[in-house]
């Protein structure tokens, strides 16, 4: 019947509101006007919307029937609600007042009903005593909340009284819960529960989920809980930014877990600000210095107090940097950068101080002249008035957090980490040129000379950084490549090498050792394999196997025919499968040397060819004799003077590329320096010998022996240098017949 009530008021309207549109088209406008005003009120949502701004009956009456809860114990229970609107003086300005269940004893008169008060007119309400009785309070829960029933009687007199704020009472903090102990350490945001233990992390859930319901767990100091639920709650809020909820849950967290309060009030001004909530800004402000809270409660987090013994702070020193509320980033957490970024800090202001001296003032006196005309000009504030005092006093803190930044900034740049902080300027010109003439200008001036005092990082430090940023690697590559000019390959790869090692936590490893392999493919090409043969097999031990080939550009560089580039693809996926990576390393090594055949003799068919042809063998020696003879003679009949050939000069000098000429090839210092190792140990020489001797001179050991036969292959067709097992021998015939004098 409902449905068909509202269906005939749809019809109705739409009709009427037609019929206006067609007055007006025909020029009745008087009438039409009428007609759509009665058309437009017969419409469900335009009624619904009029009735619902009709003001409320003063009486304290409801729209609802009164309603009289029975109890099981002979009582009847009254709720009384207060809601208190936005216009009033602040120290009614708080949210709406509840009182919930209060029993009273059962009245054959029936006159407990559900009572709207309308604070507009609290004057002319009664006064509302709130007597307690004996009774046993007994909880109730409210959609989320908890709400404590109160056995009081709500007694209604007929005098006037002014009715201040009500908190709700605190639930009872539940003390029976054993809480895993957690030792202390300084929160920075919700991640830091990754740092918590299973037991820690599981305890955590249900404390949470306790004071949601508005049960409030004795944590027993263990208030890393309290401060990982703080960053909890602003996380929710940045999700659903329900900023009531926000505000009543840290006002609740705060009051009952103490540590939290000034931190809670903090972050809750940084909400408002950043929505541009400037009376909900001073409100809360006001309450924070009516609270009149310790100074110590403030420094928990307090830089000064944090480092004091580490940095052996003075009192003034501890004393600003306590005032000073970083929130903190990846590159900040880090504690060697902290330190760092500090001292430079400090530095900075004593730099400004000096600076300050000439005009005969402090850095705090010249802070207030920038935070004068930053009150004044951008925020419009009437000189001396409470705005103006709080915002001088905030915005000279936030020109330390601007020094400080800037600091951190210079710190990051040193340091190789590209990602800046972002400093906002202000809008207003005049603002940002006294910035810049009081501030800005002296500590550009000031930073460059103070950094040279920073410590570098150390390794653990430069492992952590890598971590965080997974492409600083690439900066500290273009430096090794920059060098690599007045520098050998061998030392480049034990740089790219040293560089792998910090960056052994960076998911981007492989990368490193494959661009290095590009840099050295024109250069050095067994160098480059290797560091290919890295990448393959730390691309292997990464999330994903990409598996990137080398470009054919590169390859073209690499190797000089299809048989070197099928041999380097078959250790590649050997590697691949076995994940040894000193043998693909010592087989890629070895991928350019000259492939010598081997020739192997059958003694046993040699014996059977000198059985079978032994006659011809002694006719034939017998030949060979008379032949000899004959030369013999002739020699004796002709006098023939011998060829002298001018001697060698032997002497190696110690310059690595000059060339020394000896008998049928030319060598240069390192080849004729590895000669005579092998001269002065009888033709054999250990392989850890040539190492260290090739690492002296900056190159492989597979490296130099190769360019050694290089040069006398064409002369004996033959290796002169070969490796057998542990050791690499010389042929001493090979070597008399390239060499002899």
């Amino acid at each position: 019947m409902k449905i068909f009530f509202i269906l005939i008021r749809w019809i109705i309207g739409i009709f009427l509101c037609l019929t206006a549109l067609g007055g007006f088209l025909s020029g009745e406008v008087g009438t039409a006007f009428f007609i759509l005003v009665f058309g437009l009120v017969f419409l469900p949502p335009i009624s619904k919307a009029l009735f619902s701004k009709l003001p409320q009956n003063k009486t304290g009456g409801s729209s609802q029937p009164p309603t009289t809860g029975e109890k099981m114990d002979g009582t009847s229970s009254v709720e009384a609600s207060v809601s208190l609107p936005l216009n009033l003086p602040p120290e009614l300005q708080k949210e709406h007042i509840s009182i919930r269940n209060y029993s009273t004893p059962k009245a054959d008169n029936a006159k407990d009903k559900l009572i709207q008060i309308d604070p507009s007119n609290l004057a002319a309400l009664p006064s509302i005593t709130m007597i307690k009785e004996s009774q046993q309070e007994k909880p109730s829960i409210m959609g989320d909340t908890m709400c404590q029933t109160d056995n009081s009687i709500i007694d209604i007199t007929g005098e006037s009284v002014q009715i201040k704020h009500l908190n709700p009472l605190p639930d009872p903090i539940n003390k029976t819960i054993i809480v895993p102990y957690w030792s202390h350490r300084y929160i920075y945001s919700y991640d830091d529960i990754n740092t918590a233990t299973k037991e820690q992390f599981n305890f955590y859930q249900n404390f949470k989920e306790q004071f949601l319901k508005g049960t409030y767990i004795d944590i027993q100091e263990n208030n890393n809980y309290a401060f990982i639920l703080l960053f909890d709650l602003l996380k929710q809020f940045d999700r659903d930014t329900d900023f009531h909820g926000l505000e009543s849950g840290l006002n609740i967290l705060g009051s009952h877990y103490p540590k939290t309060l000034p931190y809670t009030r903090s972050f809750l001004l940084q909400k408002m600000t950043a929505i541009g909530d400037n009376n909900n800004v001073n409100r809360v402000h006001q309450e924070m210095m009516e609270g009149n809270q310790q100074e110590n409660n403030y420094n928990y987090w307090g830089l000064g107090s944090k480092h004091k013994k580490t940095l052996n702070l003075d009192k003034a020193s501890e004393k600003l940097l306590n005032r000073i509320w970083y929130q903190g980033n990846n590159f900040y957490d880090l504690e060697f950068c902290q330190l760092e970024i500090i001292k430079l800090f400090l530095a900075v202001l004593k730099g400004l101080q000096l600076r300050y001296n000439s005009e005969q003032q402090t850095v705090e006196q010249q802070f207030q002249i920038v935070a004068d005309v930053i009150a004044r000009k951008q925020y419009k504030y009437r000189l001396n008035s409470n705005n103006y005092k709080y915002c001088i006093q905030s915005t000279i803190n936030e020109l330390y957090i601007f020094i400080f930044k800037h600091c951190e900034n210079a710190i990051r740049e040193l340091y190789g980490h590209k990602r800046k902080l972002s400093i906002d300027n202000y809008s207003i010109l005049e603002v940002n040129l006294q910035l810049e003439e009081r501030i800005l200008s002296k500590i550009r001036e000031i930073i460059p000379k103070e950094i040279l005092h920073t410590k570098i990082p150390d390794e653990q430090t430069e492992i952590e950084l890598n971590t965080k940023n997974t492409t600083r690697w690439k900066s500290k590559l273009s430096e090794l490549e920059g060098m690599l000019g007045s520098k050998n390959s061998v030392w480049f790869l034990e740089e790219v090498a040293c560089l792998g090692k910090l960056n052994k936590n960076n998911p981007s490893i492989e990368n490193i050792f494959f661009e290095a392999s590009k840099i050295l493919s024109k250069r050095d090409r067994a160098v480059s394999l290797i560091l290919y043969t890295h990448y393959i097999f730390h691309d292997l031990n990464s999330k994903t196997f990409d598996n990137k080939p080398i470009a054919k550009t590169i390859q073209r560089n690499l190797f000089d025919n299809d048989e070197q580039a099928l041999e380097f693809e078959s250790i590649i996926n050997n590697l691949i499968k076995t994940k040894n990576l000193k043998v693909a390393i010592d087989n890629a090594s070895r991928l350019y040397l000259p492939k010598r055949k081997r020739i192997q003799l059958d003694i046993g068919t040699i014996k059977d060819v000198n059985r079978k042809y032994k006659g011809t063998v002694e006719l034939l020696n017998e030949l060979l004799q008379d032949e000899s003879a004959i030369d013999e003679s002739l020699a004796d009949s002709y006098s023939i003077e011998p060829i002298e050939f001018p001697s060698s000069n032997h002497t190696v000098h110690s310059a690595e590329d000059e060339i020394v000429p000896v008998h049928k090839v030319e060598l240069n210092a390192a080849q004729s320096g590895l000669l005579q190792i092998f001269l002065k140990n009888s033709w054999s020489v250990a392989q850890v010998d040539i190492n260290t001797y090739a690492k002296s001179i900056g190159m492989f050991s597979n490296q130099l022996i190769e360019s050694v036969n290089d040069v006398c292959f064409e002369l004996i067709d033959d290796l002169l240098i070969e490796e057998d097992d542990d050791f690499y021998v010389i042929n001493e015939n090979y070597y008399q017949n390239i060499f002899s004098k």
